[in-house]
């Protein structure tokens, strides 16, 4: 269906993501460059709630941050969920870290097997020589 005109956008939280509804609705039509449906569905992918804008699926925390942000998260970033609820996309839930400090939030205390660990290494190894 092509939408000529932008209509009121209603949301359908098929996922129970927490959200605050106004900014989201204000962060998709920021996102596109052209006018939306007036029914967007929020559902899990990847265990995360998104949205899909065109033929583009977003994860909501990451639409929104960028909309907060007015532009795109800069490399080497990811959004945070702070209460590591990945259903929880309210802005004082999601903080912009960079990636190795994330890691360390979600690794912290954690001992790697020596299976895993070996596994690790193989991965990195394949990966720089090319291997598959």
């Amino acid at each position: 269906m092509i939408v000529n005109e932008q209509r009121e956008v209603k949301l359908v939280n098929c996922c129970n993501a927490i959200y605050a509804e106004d900014e989201l609705i204000n962060a998709a039509l920021w996102y596109s460059d052209k006018p939306i449906c007036s029914t967007k569905k929020i559902v899990l992918r990847r265990n995360y709630p998104s949205i899909c804008i065109y033929d583009k699926k977003i994860g909501i925390h990451r639409l929104l941050m960028m909309y907060w942000l007015q532009g795109e998260i800069p490399d080497g970033y990811v959004v945070h969920h702070i209460n590591e609820n990945k259903l929880d996309a309210r802005k004082k839930n999601l903080a912009l870290v960079p990636f190795t400090t994330h890691q360390h939030y979600h690794n912290a205390g954690k001992t790697l097997t020596v299976q895993h660990r070996t596994g690790r290494w193989r991965t990195r190894r394949n990966r720089k020589t090319g291997r598959t």
